[in-house]
């Protein structure tokens, strides 16, 4: 739902932007291009407020940290420099925004709230309109004949007479039908009614405004849509008036323009959606008239010149769409996320994404894909009924967890997480070390997790940002002023670690708590990949297990580097704690 709200939202700006566009240069064009022209070109901005489009913009192929790869520290030392340069923005940066996310005892979730007002409100107005129009159309539908006595009319169009319409229609996209008054129509008349109707029937008006209606449903919320509705329906009169005009006599354009006002001084017009109305409102009969008086002569090069400026507007307008869309879709194009159950890779409806410092996967999904299936949830708190475990010393059969608590609950056992659950878009996330605690209790076999990112330095700084590259060696020979962000590189300059300032202040640095060893306290940069809290085997070699780490140089703290920024530090293969 959240996506969906926000695609809507970015196509309705986005059409939003381009009916603005339009309207101010409407003045220019009305005396430039055809009324077809003025007609048409609406058809764009619906197009883009109802398709979503994505580009697939090229990245740089990502490396994946393979479970059961050795980190070497570099042999080779470069010169270290700082370095200011042009480059994409930070992809973390954008993730961190995901901290704002609130862990509220009662799940409200306002997005999907909004999203369920504007779903009810487009289908409530998609089937009022349609409801409206289907009794409009039984009502003339039985109080009508069927006429017989015209000619040179397409098989497919009925037409029938009745005494409920005052001025002609066509109504129907499956079995379009010509409604005309009952009462004695003059062969003169017929014929230029003829001409009009059959003219909206072969450009297939209809379809328009059904499509019209549609999208207007949709972004019911946007007061512009109603503007291009409007738009659309007075520049279809106008340039059906056009279509038929442009070959007649000056006479003849004088007793069509009479026959027109003949209709509207003598019929009480309603506005009738989805249908085709001769008889159209006052309001737009000046333009008709004289658009239908000053033929407009339109050169070849004009004519070119709008169907250029046509696709370059709609190209354009395209383009911003997909790019926005792009960009919005993308924000963690630099990181993924994969999950494995052996080697069956699993797919997510909810992606993983980092916060505070981990890394959090959809709790729901990720246990029922190991097949864990009872899962309850009461006003904050998950109830998970565990499988027997083939460990021993492992009896519990119950886990309980709550929303923004660090109590996990395994029968009667209570125990102390640091990654509190946490809601977002009303879906239950837990972290990486809580599932890394059912894989040690053999809860959760064959549990894989992989992150894939992008080892290249400039993916981690923003364009003018200060920071440091170099490998460990040249971080301890590094000793700027004030901090600056710091990116250790191996001598291929693939990313290690990122170090953000605010990890080099003494502020944060004196908060953080080394409990039961779980930081891994190290003296210089040069020892940081190489040493771990423990060992264990997979695959017959010997991995690190990944950890926070936090630096001292002479007893005193330097640096603090989360697991997420260590970005070539390997997650282990749990597998082989099952046997």
């Amino acid at each position: 739902m959240h996506e969906l709200i926000k695609n809507i939202i970015l196509m309705s700006a986005v059409g939003g932007v381009l009916t603005l566009f339009l309207l101010v240069v409407k003045p220019l064009t009305k005396r430039l291009f055809s009324p077809k022209w003025q007609y048409y070109i609406w058809l764009s901005v619906l197009i883009v407020m109802i398709l979503p489009i994505k580009f697939n913009l090229p990245e740089k192929s990502p490396n994946i940290v393979s479970t059961n790869a050795i980190f070497q520290t570099a042999n080779q030392i470069k010169p270290a420099q700082i370095e200011q340069q042009p480059v994409q923005t930070m992809a973390f940066d954008k993730i961190s925004e995901i901290s704002n996310i609130k862990t509220p005892e009662i799940p409200i979730d306002i997005i999907r709230i909004l999203g369920l007002i504007w779903l009810f409100t487009a289908l409530f107005i998609f089937l009022y309109r349609l409801v409206k129009y289907i009794i409009f159309v039984r009502k003339i539908s039985k109080n009508s004949f069927i006429s017989c006595d015209i000619q040179n009319i397409p098989k497919k169009l009925t037409i029938r007479k009745t005494a409920l319409l005052d001025a002609p229609l066509i109504v129907g996209l499956i079995n379009p039908t010509l409604y005309l008054p009952e009462y004695e129509i003059s062969d003169n008349d017929l014929n230029y009614i003829l001409m009009h109707e059959l003219t909206h029937y072969k450009r297939h008006d209809l379809l328009y405004k059904w499509f019209t209606m549609l999208v207007s449903s949709i972004h019911w919320f946007n007061p512009l849509i109603y503007v291009v509705s409007k738009q659309i329906d007075e520049e279809c009169e106008i340039s059906c008036d056009y279509e038929v005009c442009k070959n007649l006599s000056d006479n003849d354009k004088k007793y069509y323009m009479a026959m027109i006002l003949e209709f509207i001084q003598t019929s009480i017009v309603k506005k009738r959606p989805l249908t085709t109305q001769m008889a159209s409102s006052k309001t737009i009969l000046k333009r008709r008239f004289t658009m239908i008086k000053n033929k407009k002569t339109t050169s070849k090069l004009v004519s070119v010149f709008s169907v250029i400026l046509a696709l370059a507007m709609f190209s354009t307008t395209v383009f911003a769409s997909g790019l926005a869309n792009t960009l919005s879709q993308n924000q963690d194009s630099n990181i993924k996320y994969e999950v494995y159950n052996g080697d069956k890779l699993i797919s997510f409806n909810n992606e993983p994404f980092i916060y505070n410092d981990s890394y959090y996967l959809p709790l729901r999904e990720t246990l029922n894909a190991f097949g864990i299936t009872d899962i309850e949830w009461n006003n904050g708190k998950i109830n998970i009924s565990m499988p027997d475990s083939p460990k021993e010393y492992v009896n519990s059969n119950s886990c309980e967890i709550a929303i923004g608590s660090d109590q996990v609950i395994y029968d009667n056992a209570t125990y102390t997480i640091d990654c509190v659950p946490i809601l977002k878009d009303n879906i239950t996330y837990a972290s990486l070390f809580f599932f890394e605690d059912l894989i040690r209790v053999g809860q959760i076999p064959d549990f894989r997790f992989n992150a894939v990112r992008d080892l290249s330095p400039e993916a981690y700084y923003k364009e003018g940002e200060q920071v440091f590259i170099g490998t460990l060696k040249e971080q301890d020979n590094f000793n700027p002023d004030t901090p600056v962000k710091r990116i250790i590189v191996d001598e291929n300059r693939n990313t290690l670690a990122v170090i953000p300032v605010e990890n080099q202040q003494s502020e944060k640095l004196s908060q953080i708590k080394r409990d039961g060893g779980d930081i891994v306290n190290i003296n210089t940069y040069a020892n940081t990949f190489s040493i771990g809290i423990m060992t264990i085997t997979a695959n017959d070699e010997r991995i690190p297990v990944s950890s926070d780490i936090l630096i001292h140089k002479n007893d005193k703290r330097v640096a603090y580097i989360p697991i997420i920024w260590q970005i070539s530090t390997p997650k282990p293969d749990f597998s082989d704690m099952n046997s």
